[in-house]
């Protein structure tokens, strides 16, 4: 069944008015992202649903996703990529 039309707007529209994602951290090809409590299956699934060249796939829980990055892609790409699902993620804390 697909979403209603307008869903994947309106959910990337809530993520860039508010930060929700609290790191990121990588190791080899993968990437942890610690988000606030509810939000990682949301962020996971725009992540996913974008099809980024950088990304194989995401595994998300309550506050952390896991992202399986291709290989031969550097962090700042991937970075950059994922700035069109997790606005302000090149500003990281």
């Amino acid at each position: 069944v697909a979403p209603p039309l307008g869903f994947w707007k309106r959910k990337r529209a809530l993520i860039t008015r508010v930060l929700l994602y609290t790191s990121i951290e990588f190791s080899g090809n993968i990437a942890v992202v610690h988000t606030h409590p509810g939000f990682a299956g949301a962020i996971a699934s725009l992540i996913d649903k974008q099809q980024l060249s950088s990304v194989c796939g995401t595994v998300a829980g309550d506050d952390t996703i896991i992202i399986i990055t291709r290989e031969n892609f550097d962090q700042s790409f991937i970075i950059t990529e994922l700035s069109s699902c997790i606005p302000n993620i090149n500003q990281q804390n």
